[in-house]
């Protein structure tokens, strides 16, 4: 974009963009206010995983290895106990504004400091993902995003510093979250592509995925919901794929009349459908972009696309926010490497930072919308747990607080460990609990979450 006024404006782009991630933090600490621990952190080291005995520590969870996040729960608990979350809720934070950082530095080599902006600032409130960026319960997967891509930018430096930062870096996302293949993907792109000088780094990717491997065999379940049928489905469920991360970044996934959390992905399926039909016009018409920079971002999408439709589940589905985080900043980076080499580079450019100015506004208002959401269901969790705690010597300690899949469970069902389980825990950390007055003057939706364990217990 060669106007003689962008590098003025440019130099005020640093201020724009730490505004930015700072009004990021204030927003989703402020819509994550009251939260406690959501679905799998509850066995991190509160209800489960009491020791630091290595079976403890390297036991999967829903298959993916969780070291990084049971440590720093554990370690908050320690410090804090379990009446805050707020060390965690932190932490997330802090991963999600570093993964925005990285996508910033990058996309910056692409296409300058003033486009690279629009699409990191997107990102920082990405609230078609809010599941993960609300709470703590997403920090496995941003830390697998963040770690992946500052693999990336180590790799560029091709040095032998860079090389090992690359190797830890992926290590630490792998040890967090699966997620973290993906961009070990991309890695690997990123070295075949180097020729033999490429090839003779690959040990700084290979490493850390023997020790995944190795993880594997030795702690791995053995259970996945990978099925051969999903394999017949890869095109479909990469075309929705698409659509959903499409949708999310335009913003026009939102339901107008919604006043709750909503994804509705028809116009993204339509924005694919353009996409696609698009690009062959455009190879038709001999219309060629260098493949190679665009590499990276692109294999590491076909793997995010392929890795997760081979499991594909009803709660796996390409609208989840642990795709679409990924999916979008992936999308991002395609974009910008694919507009530093075409011949509409300024057009293209225009075009970017207008998809991400229209999807900005739908994005903030799933924000607050998941706050809401997620009060609500800690307010009902504390309300578990506060009925626990009403529970005499007498009850039966292997009584599950709430059982996965009761018909009567009121919101999610999530803490699945049994009544002795969280009087071990709560002797250790104490408890998150709403006091006796707390629960008496709850919402009715509250109070029937305490009311269906007690039912469950034969309590009056």
């Amino acid at each position: 974009m060669n106007n003689r006024s962008m590098p003025r404006v440019e130099r005020f782009v640093p201020f724009a963009l730490a505004a930015a991630m700072a009004l990021a933090a204030v927003l989703l600490l402020w819509e994550g206010r009251d939260l406690t621990f959501f679905v799998d952190e509850w066995s991190f080291g509160y209800g489960e995983r009491y020791g630091l005995a290595p079976a403890e520590l390297l036991a999967p969870e829903n298959g993916h290895l969780a070291l990084v996040p049971v440590l720093l729960t554990k370690a908050s608990l320690a410090l804090f106990g379990a009446e805050t979350t707020l060390p965690l809720r932190l932490l997330s934070v802090c991963f999600h504004l570093a993964t925005a950082l990285l996508l910033f530095l990058i996309l910056r080599r692409r296409v300058g400091d003033l486009v690279a902006l629009a699409p990191t600032v997107l990102v920082l409130f990405l609230g078609a993902a809010a599941d993960l960026l609300i709470g703590s319960h997403g920090m496995p997967m941003l830390i697998a995003v963040a770690a992946g891509l500052g693999a990336w930018l180590a790799l560029e430096r091709d040095s032998r510093g860079g090389d090992v930062a690359a190797a830890l870096l992926l290590a630490f996302g792998l040890a967090a979250n699966g997620l973290a293949l993906v961009f070990a993907v991309g890695a690997l792109a990123i070295l075949l592509a180097a020729g033999a000088r490429g090839r003779s780094r690959l040990w700084c990717v290979l490493a850390p995925l023997a020790l995944y491997a190795l993880w594997s065999l030795i702690y791995g379940d053995g259970e996945s919901d990978f099925a051969v049928a999903n394999l017949a489905a890869l095109p479909s469920f990469g075309f929705r794929s698409l659509a959903a991360e499409l949708a999310a970044a335009s913003g026009l996934f939102a339901d107008p009349g919604a006043r709750v959390q909503s994804f509705d992905p028809a116009a993204g399926t339509a924005l694919a459908g353009a996409l696609l039909v698009g690009l062959a016009g455009l190879w038709l018409a001999r219309v060629r972009v260098p493949l190679r920079p665009l590499l990276p971002a692109l294999a590491a999408l076909l793997a995010l696309w392929a890795l997760t439709g081979a499991v594909a589940s009803p709660a796996r589905q390409p609208e989840s926010a642990r795709y679409l985080y990924p999916g979008v900043i992936l999308l991002a980076l395609i974009a910008g490497a694919a507009l530093a080499q075409a011949p509409w580079r300024r057009r293209g450019c225009l075009l970017l930072v207008a998809v991400c100015a229209l999807g900005l506004p739908p994005n903030l208002r799933e924000i607050n919308y998941a706050g809401d959401f997620f009060r609500e269901q800690s307010a009902q969790d504390r309300a578990v747990l506060a009925a626990a705690d009403s529970l005499g010597t007498a009850t039966d300690p292997s009584l599950v607080l709430e059982p996965l899949g009761d018909p009567a469970a009121v919101g999610v069902a999530e803490m699945s460990f049994d009544l002795g389980a969280y009087r071990r825990a709560r002797e250790a950390y104490g408890s998150p609990a709403l006091s006796a007055a707390q629960l008496r003057s709850a919402s009715p939706s509250v109070y029937a979450a305490a009311a269906r364990l007690l039912e469950r217990a034969g309590a009056d």
